[in-house]
C-alpha cells in the first residue's frame, strides 16, 4: 500500500513538472499594425519606395517568425503576430490583458536590418531596442525575455 501512494505522489508530481515545463513563461506580441504604418510612412514623397512597403514588411515579419520558431533560445517564448483593432486574434486578446513583451519594427524597404524596440507591459522596464536581420532580433529578443541578460529597471 505503502508502495503505491509513494508511486502515485511521485506520478503526480513529475506531472506537475511536466505540465509547467510545457506552457511558455513569456509572451512576445509583435506589432504588425505598428510595422505596416512604419513601412508606408517610410516611403513618402522625399524617400519613394522601389517595391510595396506592405509585403516588405511582412516578408520580414514571416521570416522573424520563423526565426524565434528555430531558436532554441526561444523554447519558452510565445510569439503572437498583433495585425490591430479590426483583425480577429485570439491569441493576441487573450495575451495582451496579462504582462507581454510589445516588440515592433522601425521598417524600412530594401534594408536587410530593421530597427526594433520592445518595451513590457505593464512597463516595467525601459524600451529596449537595437538592429538585425530577423535571426538576430529573435536572438536577442528571447535572451531579453527570457532574463538572460542584465534586468533593467526604468
Amino acid at each position: 500500500m505503502k508502495s503505491m501512494k509513494f508511486r502515485l505522489i511521485i506520478s503526480l508530481g513529475l506531472s506537475a513538472v511536466f505540465i509547467g515545463c510545457s506552457s511558455p513563461r513569456q509572451t512576445v506580441v509583435l506589432d504588425s499594425w505598428w510595422d505596416v504604418d512604419y513601412a508606408k510612412q517610410s516611403c513618402n514623397g522625399q524617400n519613394p519606395c522601389q517595391s510595396d512597403p506592405v509585403q516588405a514588411v511582412h516578408e520580414f515579419e514571416i521570416e522573424l517568425t520563423t526565426q524565434f520558431a528555430a531558436q532554441a533560445a526561444c523554447v519558452n517564448v510565445q510569439f503572437i503576430r498583433f495585425s490591430g483593432p479590426k483583425e480577429e486574434n485570439k491569441s493576441a486578446n487573450d495575451a495582451t490583458p496579462k504582462s507581454y513583451w510589445s516588440l515592433s519594427l522601425n521598417f524600412i524597404p530594401g534594408s536587410t536590418k530593421q530597427t526594433w524596440q520592445m518595451v513590457q507591459s505593464p512597463i516595467k522596464t525601459a524600451v529596449l531596442q537595437g538592429d538585425g536581420t530577423p535571426a538576430e532580433i529573435a536572438k536577442e529578443v528571447c535572451a531579453i525575455v527570457n532574463g538572460k541578460g542584465a534586468k533593467v529597471v526604468n
